[in-house]
């Protein structure tokens, strides 16, 4: 697969830091810091962005530092700017309704429930394909889903969701070498 730039979807503020909703933010840290490099701010795309090589390919990295609901417009200047393909993307995200501990790559799609995906949509159009990466969060016990996506993990969540990544990060390196298949193959694999 000819993937460019890993883009991890979360809300800027720090009061979301480590919560359900910021996994894509977590997923990218954790992506740069297994590459040994540091995230740096661009004042002008307004996103915080690093470069890494997985299997002699150069692959951006990149966390929008807008809210969620609204970070298509950074991620479109930015796609535009390096002359990226939609298809070149791959969207990290959190999931509601997957299991904590589960993660499922989805390619070449045009729609989605996720509001930060669905507000890069709309700068794109809805003939652009994308790339996700959806991580599991599963779905609240109580029902009030706003407050739950916005609430911390505990150390027992935490430890599904570091696996999860883990193993997510490994099948990144299998997608470019290889193809979508088999990078699907064993990332959804229980």
């Amino acid at each position: 697969m000819r993937l460019k730039m890993i883009i991890g979807l979360s809300n800027p503020a720090p009061k979301y830091s480590h919560t359900r909703h910021n996994i894509g933010e977590l997923f990218i840290h954790t992506l740069a810091k297994k590459y040994n490099v540091h995230l740096i701010q661009n004042k002008y795309f307004s996103c915080y962005i690093a470069k890494i090589n997985i299997a002699l390919k150069e692959i951006f990295l990149m966390i929008p530092n807008n809210y969620m609901n609204v970070n298509g417009e950074i991620i479109f200047k930015i796609y535009n700017f390096y002359n990226f393909n939609t298809y070149e993307l791959l969207i990290v995200h959190d999931e509601l309704d997957l299991q904590l501990g589960c993660a499922r790559f989805k390619f070449f799609h045009r729609s989605s429930t996720h509001n930060g995906v669905r507000s890069l949509i709309n700068f794109i159009g809805k003939k652009s394909f994308l790339n996700t990466l959806r991580i599991g969060i599963g779905r609240p016990e109580n029902g009030d889903i706003k407050k739950y996506i916005l609430s911390k993990f505990n150390d027992q969540d935490l430890f599904k969701l570091k696996k999860i990544i883990k193993k997510s990060i490994s099948c990144i390196k299998i997608l470019i070498k290889k193809n979508q298949y088999h990078a699907m193959n064993i990332l959804h694999r229980k």
